[in-house]
């Protein structure tokens, strides 16, 4: 158990400043979407809670991937 927990808890160091980067850019295309398809009319906790939680995953897997094939590659230039 603690084993796994400690490779989560590296997974997501590695992975943080990239989710940094990006994580505004989906908060902001969230928010867009939520005024121009009209949802806020609706006046739904539940969907703006929705919607951020669909912008944490988001950044999470953009993350990842911006790790792997950014970051990493980065990592072994040599400058």
């Amino acid at each position: 158990m603690q084993s796994s927990l400690l490779k989560g808890i590296a997974w997501g160091s590695q992975r943080s400043y990239c989710a940094v980067l990006i994580h505004f850019a989906f908060i902001l295309l969230a928010n867009t979407l939520y005024i121009a398809l009209g949802w806020h009319s609706y006046e739904s906790g539940v969907l703006a809670a929705g919607l951020m939680l669909g912008v944490v995953v988001a950044s999470v897997i953009a993350a990842n991937y911006v790790y792997r094939w950014i970051e990493l590659p980065a990592n072994k230039l040599k400058l």
